[in-house]
């Protein structure tokens, strides 16, 4: 299919604005959240239709995660230790913890790069097992569940070994029902150990 995954991102010029005002901050979280929904294998009613729901609309919520990701990178070279705004630190962490939360469709990758994402979005073509070294691999990784992790190894990678302070959020631990402190390296690194286990490396 077209597309590939190779843990390549662009990383955009960055900057050290302070910040601007988002309207409709929760409305835009809710929205955010929606995309997660669609693209995860939670609810298994309507099975068919779900996947081919997800595959068309994955791409879209790569680029939105892709945005966030990519632009704290670029802002954390310029900044040093001079803090991010509330809403950038909020937003990161946001996203890398759904991003961990998030188990796709078997396949959900792979279809939505390919050139037909409805026709494949239920049922993939067998690996092929005549492609060469680093050509496998990205063609069984697509087809992974946690496939979106491997799709922004690259990035990954930048935010778990970024220098300084990172930012850090107090949330909700689902299980405990206590605030713990999460922050962006520290969640940057649990995602590329999540990698690693796809890969069948033992952490």
């Amino acid at each position: 299919p077209a597309g590939k995954v190779n843990g390549h991102v662009d990383i955009p010029d960055g900057g050290t604005s302070t910040g601007k005002l988002l309207p409709r901050e929760r409305f835009s979280y809710w929205c955010f959240d929606l995309l997660f929904l669609i693209c995860s294998d939670v609810v298994r009613e309507h099975e068919e239709l779900r996947k081919r729901v997800a595959a068309l609309v994955l791409p879209s919520l790569l680029s939105r995660c892709h945005s966030v990701l990519a632009n704290y990178v670029a802002d954390a070279r310029l900044r040093g230790n001079l803090p991010f705004p509330r809403a950038q630190e909020e937003e990161l962490i946001y996203v890398l913890r759904k991003m961990l939360e998030l188990n796709l469709w078997n396949g959900s990758l792979w279809a939505a790069l390919s050139a037909q994402p409805s026709k494949f979005a239920s049922a993939q073509p067998d690996v092929e097992l005549t492609l060469k070294g680093a050509a496998l691999v990205a063609d069984a990784v697509r087809r992974s569940t946690k496939a979106h992790l491997y799709h922004f190894y690259g990035v990954l990678c930048e935010i778990a070994s970024m220098p300084g302070y990172p930012p850090s959020v107090w949330v909700e631990d689902g299980q405990q029902g206590t605030a713990v402190l999460r922050d962006a390296r520290q969640l940057g690194r649990q995602a590329l150990k999540e990698i690693g286990k796809e890969m069948g490396v033992e952490i």
